[in-house]
């Protein structure tokens, strides 16, 4: 998807557990990848192993153009609209912007979010024109020294009409309409502003862009909806998104990390699925899903990402469960992303699937430490299905 970059030189810029089993049943090291078979799991082991922004208006596109690279065939047929004039406008999501909040205007001071905030230093005011419906996610991608601004959505021109806020991440469902972001600066309890250098990466997220990525059409819809309940009950403020479809055969990669303010594809991975989720012959389907302690199957739903911690098999990462009923045991399960040699690509190749575990979601040793990283502490991993009763029940799923 082509990435539009620009410098943006005037006020308005028209955007149309340590394991899945117990520690002592189990050690990856004691199943090397030539020894792993298809057909024989043993059971006491998972494996059976800028310029700076100014408060004028440019006369004409062409002196905020510079630098702008566009691709009008890739985005063509795209139902949004990036003016920078009436009669000079582009149709391409992403959007990154870099800017600076010195030499805004200070209008306002605070927003209808977080009134308590201080933010009476100088803001830099974005108009957004939507032709479509999705959801926009907009982030601070990256601060100068000494910079600390936050990022507000609002319904209109007016401080009070806000929509979300947040300190590096805003985002909301919006339907078309005009809307506008506010990039302000914080204060401090002794009046000193932190203005400066940022860059803001804005997309609006459909589940059509999902689907370019190899999602399923009705895993896209849920993926998307699913995100979207999640925001608005505050259970995260990270736009880093796991969605892993356990209807596919482990053998694909199935499961992908979006970025959703830059419309980046983090990761496609194998991922392993619950040994006891198995219901035949072919070790790379899963069909049965569970909450149930020790049944050593995998859980669906929306999960969260919490610690890491180096465990048994290396460097992983805890998840909570935020479905009752669905998921809200994994952490008591011991159900993690850890380092697994069943998920290599060339065990994969060898065997026809990925070895299954105990129930947890893990992937290629060569990968887990940058996912960690990536991912731990609060984003949102949605584990789905069209098997069992999860989907018709789930709150994630369901408008208000």
């Amino acid at each position: 998807m082509q990435t539009t970059s620009f410098t943006v030189s005037f006020l308005f810029l028209f955007l149309v557990v340590t394991s899945c089993v117990p520690e002592d049943d189990i050690n990856q090291t004691q199943i090397p990848e030539d020894d792993i078979n298809q057909t024989q799991i043993p059971e006491d082991s998972e494996a059976a192993p800028s310029e700076k922004g100014t408060k004028s208006v440019p006369d004409t596109a062409s002196d905020v153009n510079e630098g702008m690279k566009e691709d009008s065939s890739e985005n063509e047929g795209n139902d949004v609209e990036i003016c920078l004039q009436e009669d000079q406008c582009f149709n391409t999501f992403p959007v990154q912007i870099v800017d600076s909040t010195i030499d805004g205007r200070n209008l306002w001071d605070s927003y209808g979010c977080e009134y308590q905030t201080n933010e009476s230093g100088p803001e830099r005011l974005y108009k957004i024109v939507l032709k479509e419906p999705g959801f926009l996610a907009a982030e601070i991608t990256e601060e100068g020294v000494d910079v600390d601004v936050d990022v507000h959505l609002l319904h209109e021109n007016n401080n009070q009409k806000c929509i979300d806020r947040g300190h590096y991440a805003a985002g909301g469902y919006l339907e078309p309409g005009t809307y506008w972001i506010a990039v302000d600066t914080w204060t401090d309890e002794n009046g000193m502003g932190y203005a400066g250098d940022f860059e803001l990466s804005i997309h609006l997220n459909r589940p059509a862009d999902f689907v370019k990525f190899g999602m399923k059409a009705d895993l896209a819809d849920d993926a998307m909806l699913a995100f979207r309940r999640a925001w608005e009950r505050g259970d995260t403020k990270r736009l880093e998104y796991s969605v892993i479809d356990f209807s596919l055969h482990s053998s694909v990669k199935r499961q992908w990390t979006i970025h959703l303010s830059t419309a980046e594809l983090l990761y496609s991975l194998h991922v392993a699925h619950g040994r006891a989720s198995i219901k035949g012959e072919d070790l790379g389907y899963s069909t049965l899903f569970s909450n149930i302690p020790e049944s050593h199957q995998s859980s669906l739903g929306m999960i969260k990402t919490a610690e890491a911690y180096t465990g048994d098999y290396g460097y992983s990462m805890r998840l909570d469960g935020l479905e009752v009923g669905f998921n809200d045991k994994v952490r008591a399960r011991d159900i993690v992303v850890h380092p697994w040699n069943g998920s290599a690509q060339s065990v994969v190749e060898k065997e026809g699937w990925v070895v299954p575990t105990w129930g947890c979601a893990a992937l290629d040793p060569d990968i887990t430490s940058e996912v960690v990283d990536r991912l731990s502490g609060g984003s949102l991993m949605f584990f789905w299905s069209t098997e069992g009763d999860w989907r018709s029940q789930s709150t994630y799923l369901s408008l208000p």
